[in-house]
């Protein structure tokens, strides 16, 4: 199967991440081998959906809808800096993942 049928172009929205985190003072990494600073950035996301998982414990799904748009913010922020088509790479991996067996294989 064509992996475009996967392909969505999320190429603006990483830019405009990007542009929107500069315009606010926060630098992100151009490149991986900024590691501390890409690093950081990661942690960020990983502390956004900290955040997200704290609203399911609290059911709170608006703060758990916005701690979501925080988390894609935070990833389109990082693609767009260093120039990463974004909808390319999930594309080619949903195009992996398609090929893999049922649960990938595992009984879970």
């Amino acid at each position: 199967m064509s992996e475009d049928k996967y392909y969505v172009d999320v190429s603006g929205l990483s830019k405009d991440s990007a542009e929107f985190v500069a315009t606010k003072g926060f630098y992100t990494p151009t490149s991986i081998e900024e590691d501390s600073y890409l690093l950081g950035k990661l942690m960020l996301v990983v502390t956004e959906l900290g955040e997200a998982a704290e609203a399911v414990r609290h059911h709170d799904v608006e703060n758990f809808t916005e701690e979501l748009a925080d988390t894609l913010i935070r990833i389109y922020d990082i693609a767009g800096r260093m120039d990463i088509d974004l909808g390319r790479a999930i594309a080619d991996k949903m195009a992996v993942n398609e090929g893999r067996p049922h649960l990938h294989g595992k009984n879970i």
